[in-house]
């Protein structure tokens, strides 16, 4: 350790805290004070196998001595985290003990501990953020092994570093360039991502990317036919044909002379008025004259759209007045007497 010649170092510290043999909190503070200073990584290996378990010391059987031995690391910031043995009693959670060390110490994300020199990666880019029915949809570009996503109140001028060092902030980490977050509520919202490389040094964050209001305010909400707002009878099929798509696949279905619409539900915040468009693949078997249902206050209203073209974009139907609530606000009807295939793929519903 002294010499450099290792990353990290993992005592196995597997007695319980005040053993007169060997107590934990005398030998995590001798192990914090042999790393101080040289660069190595001190993380703590703990006796996950001795919770609850039987013919282990009464300590053991404490539910809070594995989460007090954690309270105690808080003591040494040379700790960076520590590892349970082993997996199986982490998954056995006996007397409830990793239960108690999650809830007391592991709500949140975080990230793992950098290692070595190597230079940071490029701060990503985010191409869009938007309100859906689940949530708020992100996507950036970028080139690195992984990615944090933060997510801070309202949309305040410049990215204060106080941002990013607050796990309050910090929603999830992810390998992929996408992410929706559900978590989110109502209140308008400033988006940050940082990229991560193998060793896990992270970039500079992002541009701040504003997601509006979403009980008031600039509302604009996307529904997929994958997501949890959209509904479709047995007759509706799934296809990836087009490569004007939104989202992994849409769905279609034959004109019958039924209604049978597909649904695509939100929650509106506000009564007012709203822009409701319309996204679909486009192909010459497609309909014609497919029928759009939106649930506009005072009654439905119609409105029919040629799917034969126009397609892999967003498409305006007009301006609707739309209640407050959740409730299937735009449908894709059956009833045609044109032919071909209609299409329910995305509706994107945008206050005015």
């Amino acid at each position: 350790m002294k010499q450099g010649w290792v990353d990290y170092l993992a005592p196995q510290i597997y007695w319980h805290i005040g053993f007169s043999t060997a107590a934990y909190e005398v030998l995590t503070a001798w192990w914090a004070d042999v790393v101080r200073g040289t660069g190595v990584q001190l993380v703590i290996g703990q006796a996950a196998y001795r919770a609850g378990a039987s013919g282990q010391d009464a300590a053991w059987q404490d539910p809070a001595e594995l989460s007090d031995h954690l309270f105690d690391n808080r003591r040494h910031p040379e700790v960076a985290g520590d590892i349970y043995f082993s997996a199986k009693d982490v998954k056995a959670d006996r007397i409830g003990a990793f239960t108690r060390v999650v809830n007391a110490h592991y709500t949140r994300p975080a990230l793992l501990p950098a290692r070595g020199s190597a230079a940071a990666p490029a701060a990503p880019s985010i191409t869009s953020a938007t309100r859906v029915s689940n949530g708020v949809q992100l996507a950036w570009t970028g080139s690195a092994t992984a990615y944090a996503v933060y997510r801070v109140d309202g949309s305040p001028p410049a990215a204060d570093p106080c941002f990013f060092a607050d796990a309050r902030n910090l929603v999830t980490t992810t390998r992929q360039k996408t992410f929706t977050d559900t978590t989110a509520g109502g209140p308008a919202y400033t988006y940050y991502v940082t990229a991560l490389n193998r060793t896990h040094q992270e970039s500079a964050p992002s541009t701040g990317k504003a997601v509006g209001s979403g009980g008031g305010g600039p509302f604009s909400v996307v529904i997929d036919n994958a997501d949890a707002g959209f509904a479709a009878g047995s007759a509706w099929g799934t296809s990836t044909y087009s490569a004007q798509l939104h989202g992994a696949d849409y769905r279609f279905a034959p004109p019958v002379a039924a209604s049978d619409p597909a649904w695509f539900r939100a929650a509106v915040p506000i009564a007012g008025n709203y822009r409701v468009e319309v996204w679909h693949p486009a192909d010459a078997g497609y309909n014609s004259a497919t029928p759009y249902i939106v649930a506009a206050s005072g009654g439905n209203q119609t409105v029919t759209v040629d799917q034969r073209t126009g397609g892999g974009t967003w498409r305006s139907i007009g301006t609707f007045p739309l209640a407050a609530g959740t409730y299937n606000v735009v449908g894709v009807s059956r009833w045609t007497s044109t032919t071909g295939y209609v299409i329910a793929d995305a509706v994107r519903i945008t206050e005015l």
